[in-house]
């Protein structure tokens, strides 16, 4: 039997409104969470897409003498890093390479190339970060959103022409 206590509100329904509000909190902290956390994910792709097509563009600066293509890779590898520095301060050091790479191989920076090497005279930019490594929101779910929602890496490249008269890498064919 529920007894009233003279104010309207049923003594059984204490509480019910604490619960409520727990309730509805939880879901609207976890819609919040989850539109953050790909907002940063989306903002962070484009960052490196922007990284590798600035430090393609950046290889594309006129050099002279045989030490040409070291140049032009040194400064593309710069501008990207330049471009993806903020998601280095936030996820850290280690979370984001970049690889200038050329036709025999890497030119500059750290990672790996494709197998699918530029021409002669070009240059290609990967830009790569390992999201579920070093994260930019801290996974609160337990790692059950990480697993399941959250990529395990995120890349872009770029890859620019130089022209016919750049001389070519030592050991290239």
């Amino acid at each position: 039997m529920v007894l009233g206590n003279g104010t309207g509100v049923k003594v059984g329904q204490r509480g019910a409104y604490a619960v409520e509000f727990g309730l509805v909190f939880l879901a609207f902290f976890f819609v919040l969470y989850a539109v953050l956390t790909y907002g940063l994910i989306f903002t962070a792709q484009q960052a490196l897409n922007i990284a590798a097509q600035d430090g393609a563009r950046g290889a594309l600066r006129w050099q002279q003498g045989e030490a040409a293509m070291a140049q032009r890779a040194r400064l593309a590898h710069a501008v990207a890093l330049d471009h993806a520095q903020w998601i280095r301060d936030m996820a850290g050091q280690e979370g984001v390479r970049i690889a200038v790479c050329g036709n025999a191989g890497l030119l500059a920076g750290e990672g790996a190339c494709g197998a699918d090497l530029p021409a002669r005279d070009e240059i290609e930019v990967r830009v790569s970060y390992a999201y579920r490594q070093a994260p930019l929101v801290p996974d609160i779910s337990l790692g059950l959103m990480g697993a399941l929602f959250l990529p395990e890496q995120l890349a872009a490249q770029a890859r620019v022409r130089l022209g016919a008269d750049v001389v070519p890498v030592e050991g290239a064919p």
